[in-house]
C-alpha cells in the first residue's frame, strides 16, 4: 500500500449484513468534506441520525445501519474545523461508539463517545500515529512502550494532521 494515511478497521456482526456492502471504512463526500470512517460500537437512537439527514435532502442510505448513517452525520454536519464537525454531528446522539477518520485533506480523527463505553488510544511510533480501539494494535507495530499510550477522555477528539495534533476541550 501506498500513502500517508491509513486507516483499518475489523468489524465485529453486530449490525448488517455479511455483504462488502458493509465493510468497513465508509467513504462520505459530502462535497465539501470526504472522509473514511471507521466505527467501532452502536447507536441507540438512529432515528434521531435518520430525521437530521433527511433535514438536508439525505433519505434512506444503502446499506441502512448505524456506521453509515453516523458517518454521514459527521460529513454533512456544519464547522469550521472537523472537531467542530464531529462536535455539531454527533451532538445528542446517544450510543456507545468509537471512531477512526480520515480525511481527504490529510487529517486523523478518533473521537470516543461521551460515556466512555468503548474503548479508543492512540500512540506516537517514530513518527507515525496510531487511533485503534484494541491496544494490541500498539504491541503489533513495536509500540510497547505503555507510557507512550493515551487513551482518550470521555467525549474526546483528536484530530492529527501535519500541523500536528489537537485536542477537544
Amino acid at each position: 500500500l501506498e500513502g500517508s494515511l491509513v486507516i483499518g478497521h475489523t468489524r465485529y456482526k453486530i449490525q448488517g449484513g455479511d455483504t462488502l456492502d458493509f465493510a468497513q471504512p465508509i467513504l462520505v463526500n459530502s462535497g465539501k468534506c470526504e472522509i473514511a470512517v471507521g466505527h467501532n460500537g452502536n447507536i441507540e437512537d438512529l432515528q434521531l441520525i435518520k430525521d437530521r439527514l433527511a433535514k438536508k435532502g439525505l433519505g434512506q442510505l444503502t446499506p441502512d445501519y448505524d456506521s453509515n448513517y453516523l458517518a454521514h452525520v459527521v460529513a454533512f454536519a456544519p464547522g469550521r474545523s472537523y472537531i467542530e464537525k464531529i462536535q455539531n454531528g454527533l451532538r445528542g446522539v446517544e450510543g456507545s461508539y468509537s471512531l477512526v477518520i480520515a480525511t481527504g485533506d490529510g487529517h486523523l480523527l478518533g473521537v470516543r463517545d461521551p460515556w466512555a463505553n468503548r474503548p479508543l488510544s492512540m500512540v506516537e511510533q517514530e513518527g507515525v500515529w496510531v487511533i485503534a480501539s484494541e491496544t494490541s494494535a500498539f504491541q503489533a507495530i513495536g509500540a510497547t512502550n505503555r507510557s507512550k499510550w493515551h487513551e482518550f477522555r470521555p467525549g474526546e477528539i483528536v484530530d492529527i494532521s501535519a500541523q500536528g495534533a489537537f485536542r477537544s476541550k
